[in-house]
């Protein structure tokens, strides 16, 4: 009688131990959700945007063979990009 007794003690032991361990795990994945990335705002996030619209415009005028004028502001400041 004590034999089952004892088992379904370490039964419970085990099954408290996966029970804190999944609380854990939820916890750990909660917390990378709450971890969020600082969103870029204002004039940095603008001149990003820019940076990326016109790169975009120079890999699409260099599939159409087009050459944009050297100097233009977009080309200096594309020059001074690729630079960097």
């Amino acid at each position: 009688m004590f034999e089952k007794f004892f088992q379904l003690e370490k039964i419970s032991e085990k099954i408290d131990i996966l029970v804190i361990f999944q609380i854990r795990v939820v916890k750990a994945f909660q917390a990378g959700l709450d971890r969020r990335e600082p969103s870029l705002s204002g004039p940095s996030a603008a001149r990003l945007r820019e940076i990326s619209r016109q790169l975009k415009l120079q890999v699409e005028q260099e599939g159409k063979g087009i050459v944009p004028r050297s100097g233009s502001r977009q080309s200096k400041q594309l020059e001074a990009m690729s630079s960097v």
